[in-house]
């Protein structure tokens, strides 16, 4: 039972970290960039959610077998991710 539970806690984490990472560049970063001005969010995004999901990759990667079970973890965290604002996107269009 532990190690269900163990995997099951690497999958959450290591994909809501992929997903919070893939969240710092698209929109936060590259929106900035690209009007050259300040975004909001954009210090929380660099200053926080950066360096947090990096550490939490980086201390999760000792606890995998092998590249592919990171891999399916983080692609599932950015497929879920995606999903969520894709979802979240179509509520507000049907509501507004």
């Amino acid at each position: 039972m532990r190690a269900k539970k163990q995997v099951t806690y690497l999958f959450i984490s290591t994909a809501l970290a992929s997903a919070i990472l893939l969240n710092v560049f698209i929109p936060h970063l590259l929106l900035a960039i690209y009007i050259r001005d300040y975004t909001p969010g954009l210090l929380t995004a660099v200053l926080f959610n950066l360096p947090v999901s990096i550490a939490v990759l980086y201390e999760n990667k000792r606890f995998y077998s092998n590249c592919r079970q990171i891999f399916l973890h983080k692609a599932g965290g950015l497929l879920l991710g995606y999903a969520f604002f894709a979802i979240t996107l179509r509520i507000v269009t049907l509501v507004v």
